[in-house]
C-alpha cells in the first residue's frame, strides 16, 4: 500500500497481516479525499478502528493539522507508529490504544475540535450504532462536523440523532457521510 496524495504521496505503508484487519483500498481512500478536498487542510481528523492507519495518514499527508488514531490491537498500533515515522508524520499524530467507547470519551474533551471522524469497524460487527451513539452523546464534532463510515455496501447505517447526507459505493465497499441532526451545516 502507498499514500495516494499530498506531501507524502508514494510512500509505502505497511498493513497488518491479520484476517480481521481489512485495509481501506487505495481507490476508496482516493475517492474519500477527492470528496473532502481542501476541507481537511488545517483540521483535526480522527481515524477510529485505524488498523494500519492508512486513512489518517492520508489525511495528514493532505494537510490535516493532526490525527488521532484509535486502535485497540497492539500489533496494529505498532504498525501505525512505524508508518507514521516512515512518513515523517508522527509529530502530528496521537494514538489511543483503548476500547473505542473509552477513546470517544477522551476525544470528547476537545469539544468541537474534531470536524472529521472516520469510522471503519469490522464489517461483521454491530458496532456502528454504538459508536455513533457514543459520538452524539459526547459531541466532539463542531457544527457541520461529519462522521464518515466505511462499511459493506449491503449494511444499512442507522443511529438515532444522525442524518445521512451522502453515500458512495466502490465495489463491495460503501462510504456513508453522516452529520448530527441538529448540525447547522452540511458537508
Amino acid at each position: 500500500m502507498r499514500i495516494i496524495g499530498g506531501s507524502c504521496r508514494g510512500i509505502r505503508i505497511k498493513a497488518p497481516r491479520r484476517k480481521e484487519v481489512r485495509p481501506t483500498p487505495d481507490m476508496v481512500r482516493e475517492a474519500l479525499f477527492d470528496i473532502l478536498g481542501e476541507r481537511v487542510r488545517g483540521q483535526n481528523f480522527v481515524d477510529i478502528f485505524a488498523g494500519s492507519g492508512a486513512v489518517g495518514i492520508e489525511a495528514l499527508s493532505r494537510g490535516a493539522k493532526s490525527c488521532t488514531f484509535i486502535e485497540n490491537n497492539f500489533m496494529c498500533v505498532k504498525i501505525i507508529i512505524e508508518n507514521l515515522k516512515n512518513a515523517g508524520l508522527d509529530s502530528r499524530a496521537s494514538i489511543l490504544r483503548t476500547d473505542v467507547l473509552a477513546a470517544i470519551k477522551v476525544i470528547s474533551k476537545k469539544k468541537g475540535d474534531m470536524p472529521f471522524v472516520y469510522l471503519d469497524p469490522p464489517y461483521n460487527s454491530n458496532l456502528i450504532p454504538k459508536v455513533l451513539n457514543a459520538i452524539s452523546s459526547s459531541n466532539p464534532l463542531p457544527p457541520g462536523g461529519m462522521v464518515i463510515v466505511e462499511h459493506h455496501k449491503r449494511k444499512n447505517i442507522y443511529a438515532e440523532n444522525w442524518v445521512m447526507i451522502d453515500r458512495k459505493y466502490y465495489g463491495d465497499t460503501a462510504l456513508s457521510f453522516l452529520k448530527m441532526k441538529d448540525s447547522e451545516r452540511g458537508y
